[in-house]
């Protein structure tokens, strides 16, 4: 777990409190308002206001108020002391500190960048290019294999029998399988070769791993002509083919295989409306729209027609920017009432541990997820990959 103390920047959020009265003239209420560490302004209400006059007052001659007599009228009311929890919620968990641990934490992740463009990016486009690296390397883990019968039954996997078992064995131990994985797995941003890019698994969300166990120097496996192509789930991995390097990294026979061994891991989806295409793309054809960034055509599949999520124009999975406008989405949720989405999260964690949770609040990444951590309990908010 990875723990960030975004407060220990130099220039941090400031605030103050005001009471003001209510529009119906019937009561009053707190109001919050505070200055980001981008001198950004924000302000809301907080809530009604539970006070009396202390008779004391501010060197600038503001009222300093105290809690007001008996208990609070309703449990929204807050007292002084309640108010500036809330403001101190507010300035130390506001969302420009989830974005900097979010891209400290992505920074730290990535391989060098000798082009110094990662650093300058804005966040969103951080986290595509960091989903997109992140989502060519394998997870250790243990994981049961699926092997398509089509594999099973060929001439390639006599061929590689050995090296194939191997792999396998690696598979159900939970072994790395980075040594197998192309070597532009160590690059994480490359604005002109687009190295950084594995078009097939953009477009068809399927990996290729080399077959063999010759270990070269730099720790990876010598690289081989046939290729095994694979789908990698949390706890399964689905062999579908072994194919060549050269030629055959769009065929729609890697589509069909899936479909028809495994239709609900998440490759291809029926589209249910279409009952028929105009023109079907050879292979060659769909390579070539591949390179200019179009999503996958769809296959016919046994009288239905199935398509991938796809790749975006600029040859990034689909699923990395749906992971990243998701994330930027949730920030904006939270940047309208954080405090109050804070306090909720306490009262969640109060009530299934059954004790007061204490201690200062923390941002943190667990597990590829952003969120607060409190008394060693972690509540994820959105996943950064």
């Amino acid at each position: 777990m990875g723990v960030y103390n975004t407060m220990s920047q130099k220039k941090r959020p400031t605030g103050h409190l005001q009471v003001k009265t209510d529009k119906n003239g019937r009561g009053r209420s707190f109001w919050a308002f505070w200055r980001d560490r981008n001198d950004k302004k924000g302000g809301r209400r907080l809530g009604p206001a539970h006070i009396r006059d202390s008779g004391r007052r501010t060197a600038r001659g503001a009222v300093i108020w105290r809690a007001g007599h008996g208990p609070k009228p309703s449990a929204e009311h807050l007292t002084p002391k309640e108010a500036q929890a809330c403001l101190d919620t507010i300035l130390a968990y506001s969302v420009e500190h989830l974005e900097q641990a979010a891209r400290e934490h992505v920074l730290a992740q990535m391989p060098d960048d000798p082009s110094g463009e990662l650093v300058s990016m804005d966040l969103a486009a951080l986290l595509i290019s960091y989903s997109t690296w992140r989502g060519r390397l394998i997870p250790a883990q243990h994981r049961r294999c699926h092997i398509s019968p089509q594999l099973a039954g060929s001439q390639k996997a006599v061929e590689h029998k050995s090296v194939l078992n191997a792999i396998v064995a690696k598979i159900e131990a939970g072994d790395d399988l980075k040594p197998h994985l192309s070597r532009a797995v160590l690059i994480g941003h490359d604005p002109k070769g687009r190295t950084d890019r594995d078009p097939m698994l953009s477009d068809y969300g399927v990996h290729h791993l080399h077959l063999s166990t010759n270990f070269e120097s730099d720790g990876f496996v010598k690289r081989t002509k046939d290729l095994l192509f694979a789908a990698f789930r949390p706890g399964d991995a689905y062999l579908i083919g072994i194919y060549q390097h050269l030629t055959d990294w769009a065929k729609e026979d890697i589509l069909k295989t899936v479909a028809r061994n495994w239709p609900d891991i998440g490759i291809v989806h029926e589209l249910r409306s279409v009952i028929g295409l105009t023109s079907y793309p050879s292979d060659d054809q769909r390579l070539e729209l591949r390179k200019g960034g179009i999503a996958s055509a769809p296959v016919e599949v046994d009288g239905k027609y199935l398509m991938t999520i796809g790749q975006t124009l600029a040859g990034t999975p689909m699923r990395a920017t749906q992971t990243s406008n998701l994330l930027m989405h949730t920030f904006r949720e939270w940047r309208e009432n954080g405090d109050e989405r804070v306090a909720t999260v306490l009262r969640v964690h109060e009530k299934a541990t059954g004790r007061p949770i204490t201690g200062p609040w923390q941002i943190a990444v667990y597990n590829e997820s952003i969120g607060y951590l409190r008394d060693n309990i972690f509540y994820g908010i959105a996943q950064l990959s």
